[in-house]
């Protein structure tokens, strides 16, 4: 079966009957195409309940492509080809099945090496429809016990696995929807006579929701809405399989989650309003087509999905919201072209006056009613200064809306009706077609390959003491490269850290160059240069294993806790002073060694060594009755 998409062709696995991967729980807690942190989810998540240990088995016969043994991402993953082509994955295991676990540990022993990303040759390990490969579990990047399944098709695209599953998997609940919003493109866009994002929250009668006013619109605007699914017997919310806008009766923005590259994953940053997902931690999910998003799960879209009222006619708005089973959640709503912008003057002068960045506008504001002379000054980058006078006024506030133009950007403002000077913290400006050095400074160098941004966009950076803030809320379609000076002989110590909400984290360093420390970051934020000179520590959670004859648990468990990310090839552990196999997963702060691979002989030494990558070492001895750490 094919689809055709935007003029592309994707391919679709041909359906047929597979079994369901794992014996004893049909409970999804993710699905197909599902908004995660940084990319769509490629499979589903199949609920163990907060367990490890379920029975994983083949959902068709085939031969094993690859064998994944990883400290992050899928942990232990097993990937099947089958006979028609496709191929079906089995992610995050605790263990695998004897003989796929006898293959793998065979080359970890020989190499002395846990990771290995291995590929078979074609039949070289089979497996029949039913069997089992192993056990779900929780390694990798896994917040919690759960198998997760992939099916992909010949070229190796995920596609979406519910449709195999429908009658296993019950579902009779629809869609919800949570709030809805409409978005300016422009500086000619006003949205109930402002230029800002208009969130509504819906009322709601079963299926219907609904607005109670009309919304009225002016110039190029988005639609974006927050909704989610849920099947029987599961509280947790899943994403939206496929949603239809329609203007009145035309159809004019049309999603659905069949299929994707892995390529295309990180447009999940573009298809949302990442600004508002960054500032708020919700996410609206948006029903037209951004700038440079080539997403193909967009299904059809007319002029982008834009909404552009040329009459003033009352005009239906109308989404509609469905899932793999057909149910589906409806939102309507009027709206009308609004009026023309409106400037009236005051006798009084006004006193203040306040900024706020947009992608590609510079939005001014003033508190109350302007004075006919008021206005504000520009200074840009070249040395030039501009006096725009104020274009209107909404809610009694007046504007000036000034749009980004290429090389050109404001670095500071003020006005004439007060003494303040407002200093911009834009730095330059990104351009998706091209790579740049956006910022050189005497301590900070940032570098954007191209396609890095979604859209032409301004980069800010503020200093605040030892760290800066460099645009949160733009989204990277590729890394950024930072690169900071260090006048410290000590350089193999330094690495750069990243604000969270509280504290922060090691995001490491990739190079050392002339006494400049880089690294690369998938997403801006707030940024540090660090020296760290504490070595990793290792917490015992469970020595008893060791003295109780195994018989506690399988695995022996150990805390590692470090500021900068731990080097994966330095992990090593030796029992009597041989190497065992031990798995570190740095999502959980958690180094376990398996006790099925330890010596029947009984342990006179346990040691761990381990390294971080600021070049910071910790040697962890055990002996009966005596432990040491150096």
């Amino acid at each position: 079966m094919r689809w055709l998409f935007s003029g592309l062709i994707i391919k679709i696995v041909v359906a047929q009957s597979y079994l369901f991967p794992i014996e004893g729980t049909h409970r999804l807690s993710g699905n197909f195409a599902e908004l995660r942190k940084a990319h769509f989810h490629s499979g589903l998540d199949i609920s163990t309940y907060g367990k490890t240990g379920f029975k994983v088995v083949a959902v068709e016969k085939g031969w094993i492509e690859r064998i994944f043994s990883s400290y992050y991402g899928y942990g232990k993953a097993v990937y099947i080809r089958h006979p028609d082509g496709s191929k079906s994955v089995y992610a995050h295991l605790d263990r695998f099945a004897p003989k796929i676990e006898r293959y793998l540990y065979n080359i970890q022993v020989k190499e002395k090496k846990y990771f290995h990303y291995l590929f078979l040759k074609p039949n070289e390990l089979t497996v029949e429809r039913g069997e089992i490969i192993g056990f779900s579990g929780n390694t990798g990047a896994s917040s919690g016990p759960h198998l997760h399944f992939e099916i992909r098709d010949e070229e190796d695209q995920p596609v979406n696995p519910l449709p195999f599953f429908k009658k296993i998997i019950k579902d009779h609940i629809p869609p919800f929807i949570t709030r809805v919003a409409f978005e300016p493109l422009s500086p000619q866009s006003r949205i109930e006579k402002t230029f800002e994002r208009k969130i509504f929250i819906p009322k709601r009668s079963g299926r219907i929701y609904y607005l109670n006013q009309i919304v009225r619109l002016r110039g190029p605007v988005g639609f974006a809405f927050t909704a989610y699914d849920r099947i029987n017997g599961a509280s947790n919310y899943n994403g939206i399989y496929t949603y239809k806008l329609y203007l009145d009766d035309t159809l004019i923005f049309h999603f659905q989650a069949d299929t994707f590259a892995f390529w295309e994953k990180r447009y999940l940053l573009n298809h949302i309003a990442y600004d508002f997902y960054w500032y708020h931690g919700g996410r609206l999910i948006r029903a037209y087509k951004a700038p440079n998003n080539q997403l193909r799960m967009y299904r059809y879209h007319k002029n982008r999905g834009i909404l552009w009222l040329k009459d003033t006619k009352i005009h239906r708005l109308r989404l509609v919201v469905r899932d793999l089973h057909g149910n589906q959640a409806v939102f309507i709503c009027k709206i009308q072209q609004g009026e023309k912008d409106t400037l009236y003057f005051s006798k009084q002068h006004l006193k203040k006056f306040s900024y706020k960045l947009f992608p590609k506008v510079l939005c001014i504001q003033g508190e109350g009613i302007p004075h006919p002379a008021d206005g504000i000054f520009v200074q840009y980058n070249d040395g030039t200064t501009q006096f725009y006078p104020f274009q209107f006024v909404a809610k009694n506030a007046c504007y000036v809306l000034i749009p980004l133009e290429a090389g050109h950007y404001p670095i500071q403002l003020w006005s004439n009706f007060n003494s303040d000077t407002l200093l911009l913290p834009i730095v330059g400006i990104a351009y998706p077609d091209k790579e740049q050095w956006i910022f050189i400074h005497e301590t900070l160098k940032i570098y954007l390959p191209k396609h890095a941004v979604f859209d032409t966009c301004w980069i800010t950076y503020r200093k605040h003491g030892i760290w800066e803030a460099i645009a949160p809320s733009i989204p990277l379609f590729k890394p950024v490269t930072l690169c900071y000076k260090v006048s410290d002989e000590a350089l193999e110590h330094y690495v750069v850290i990243r604000k969270k909400t509280k504290g922060y984290e090691g995001i490491g360093r990739d190079a050392i160059r002339n006494g400049w420390i880089c690294v690369r970051s998938k997403r801006f934020g707030s940024f540090r240069l660090f020296k760290d000179e504490v070595p990793p520590v290792i917490k015992p959670l469970n020595l008893e294993a060791l003295t109780s004859l195994k018989a506690c648990c399988d695995y022996l468990l150990f805390e590692v806790r470090d500021l900068s990310p731990i080097v994966v090839n330095s992990i090593k552990v030796f029992v009597n002073g041989r190497w065992v196999i031990a798995e570190y997963y740095e999502y959980q702060n958690l180094l376990r060694i398996p006790l099925r691979y330890l010596p029947a002989q009984p342990i006179y030494v346990l040691e761990i060594l381990l390294e971080d990558v600021a070049g910071n070492r910790t040697y962890w001895r055990w002996e009966p009755s005596l432990v040491r750490t150096y």
